[in-house]
């Protein structure tokens, strides 16, 4: 059936446009997930996709690279809390060395990937932790870099530095209260 579906897609002529809105509304759930007390219905709607994380992951990586960068952002903290750390290092890698580190989207691809390499046993992407953060906080995006404060305030107590920790959580509590 899905061999069928496919040569259908691709004869209707709209398989990219239809590809790009799976991979559109994938991204688009995946940043609901906040990793650890995400609210019980975004997670059920989270892992209700999982069959679909690696098809749109797949099909940006190959088609369209500034969405693979969304796709593989929006999924990081997901493919990490779901035992897919790696995956979710090598897939932000990719999309950070052809996207870098520049804006909103990519500074949280920055983010989650050091989180990832620590959560992996590797402590080498402390700038790269640095650089996200840099980028989420001149995108003006508060919500996001409030996020990517906890997760970095969770990075630094895994790489044994809990006064960073309290630094970064501090910030991110601060936001949090307005």
């Amino acid at each position: 059936v899905r061999d069928f579906a496919a040569e259908r897609l691709a004869a209707s002529g709209e398989e990219h446009a239809v590809r790009a809105a799976h991979a559109v509304h994938v991204a688009a759930v995946g940043e609901t997930f906040r990793g650890v007390g995400t609210p019980d219905p975004v997670v059920a709607r989270v892992v209700a996709l999982q069959a679909e994380w690696g098809v749109a992951l797949a099909w940006t990586r190959e088609h369209a690279p500034a969405l693979h960068t969304r796709v593989a952002a929006a999924l990081g903290l997901v493919l990490n809390d779901y035992g897919r750390a790696r995956e979710a290092h090598t897939e932000l890698g990719l999309a950070i060395e052809r996207s870098g580190v520049t804006d909103a989207t990519g500074g949280w691809a920055a983010v989650v990937r050091a989180f990832t390499a620590i959560a992996l046993g590797s402590r080498s992407e402390a700038p790269l932790m640095e650089a996200g953060l840099a980028a989420l906080r001149a995108a003006g995006d508060v919500p996001k870099y409030q996020l990517a404060l906890e997760v970095a305030g969770v990075y630094w107590l895994f790489a044994e530095e809990p006064e960073r920790a309290l630094e970064y959580s501090a910030e991110g509590l601060a936001l949090a209260r307005g």
